[in-house]
């Protein structure tokens, strides 16, 4: 993603440039929240890519609790975003695991279904 660009066509919040400073600082609780802010606005605007980079460090400074289950539904998302199904299903896994019954069964089946219909040759909607 172009920030610069995302930032002027108001795609991007306007303190994104401040994020992303406060995201390579060193106190780790501003990071993760930075990191947060950073990858919720990138799965808005379709940069997959960004938020699945940011949302593996939020992982890596939280690997449990509310952050990293959030993290890891993003991560579900843009993963299917790309068609990285095999990603998609170990992250879900992941996230049955970590947190059952928030709605991680219903994250993990739709993987499925989408694996399935990949599988058979369809283009899922």
């Amino acid at each position: 993603m172009a920030p610069d660009f995302a930032e002027r066509h108001a795609l991007l919040p306007r303190n994104s440039a401040r994020l992303r400073e406060i995201a390579a600082g060193a106190k780790l609780e501003p990071r993760r929240r930075a990191l947060t802010q950073l990858a919720e606005n990138a799965v808005l605007v379709g940069a997959y890519e960004d938020a699945t980079r940011y949302d593996r460090e939020v992982l890596a400074m939280t690997p449990s609790g509310p952050a990293s289950t959030a993290a890891l539904r993003r991560l579900v998302f843009a993963n299917l975003q790309v068609d990285e199904v095999e990603e998609a299903r170990t992250i879900a896994a992941r996230l049955l695991t970590q947190a059952p019954g928030m709605g991680a069964e219903r994250i993990a089946a739709s993987v499925e279904r989408y694996a399935g219909l990949r599988s058979a040759g369809a283009e899922p909607g």
